[in-house]
């Protein structure tokens, strides 16, 4: 069955993109390479994250991250707001299979190899969507996904939706090699979000993702509110100016005399100080 399921997967490619009924607009960052616990973000609030596999798959705790279990046990399958649903193949959560015995893999935190072992994966060139429910419309989200095999072989994705980026399940395509991450940010523009991964048409493949986190993201101040953030940094340093400027000086009262005295001269006036 591995052998099977490692020819299926062989030279894969995948299309990430939004659902054009329910998505707002994804910004997807750059693919990035797995090298460590400092992978997970750890910005914002954390809303959802889940360690995808079978029946058997745990919490794997990362970066202080908690991804909890999502065992893949039909097609769809929902735990909390997330949903994962394929068509039209097979879905399927597997355990203990996607990761390798030898390094860089094995260098790995044991919590986050735990992660990137397992996996939920269609057979087949197919379709899986990735549906988040409860989001919060015009709060601003940010969302990370995992795709590893650490088998021999590589594996490229093509991730779309306001922008693109090609997604590795393995770059160095030896045994142990590690797979990628990608990072994605979006405005909810309502209370759900869909997230489309298409297996490629080139390759009669499937679709494989390990892990996914959901956070808000830092806001970020409109223009308006930073222009007047500006204004009002302005106005605090110009009155700082001022005090400095009306706070007697050591030494000062001879040179005030000194000048109410030359003023008395210029005006014919007397000075207070002659007073």
């Amino acid at each position: 069955m591995q052998r099977i399921l490692s020819m299926t997967m062989a030279l894969a490619s995948l299309t990430l993109g939004c659902s054009a009924s329910r998505a707002a607009s994804i910004t997807w960052g750059p693919a990035t390479n797995i090298a460590g616990d400092a992978d997970v973000r750890t910005g914002g609030s954390l809303v959802a994250a889940y360690n995808f596999g079978g029946r058997d798959v745990g919490v794997a705790t990362i970066n202080g991250v908690a991804f909890q279990p999502f065992a893949v046990a039909g097609n769809p399958s929902t735990h909390g707001g997330v949903t994962i649903a394929e068509s039209p193949g097979i879905l399927l959560g597997l355990d203990d299979y996607f990761g390798s015995a030898s390094a860089p893999f094995t260098d790995l935190s044991s919590a986050y190899q735990a992660m990137l072992r397992s996996g939920g994966f269609t057979i087949w060139q197919s379709t899986l969507t990735l549906t988040l429910d409860g989001l919060a419309v015009g709060q601003a989200y940010e969302i990370q996904i995992w795709s590893n095999f650490s088998d021999a072989g590589s594996r490229s994705a093509s991730l779309e939706s306001g922008g693109s980026v090609d997604l590795d399940w393995n770059p160095s395509g030896v045994d142990g090699g590690l797979g990628q991450f990608v990072v994605g940010s979006f405005v909810a523009d309502s209370a759900s979000q869909s997230i489309r991964i298409t297996g490629s048409a080139d390759f009669d493949t499937g679709v494989l993702v390990n892990g996914l986190q959901l956070r808000t993201a830092a806001a970020v101040p409109e223009p308006a509110g930073l222009v007047l953030m500006a204004v009002g940094a302005a106005s605090i340093a110009w009155l700082a100016s001022r005090r400095r400027t009306d706070t007697p000086q050591p030494g000062a009262g001879p040179r005030v005399a000194s000048r109410a005295s030359t003023a008395a001269r210029s005006t014919g006036f007397p000075s207070r100080a002659a007073r």
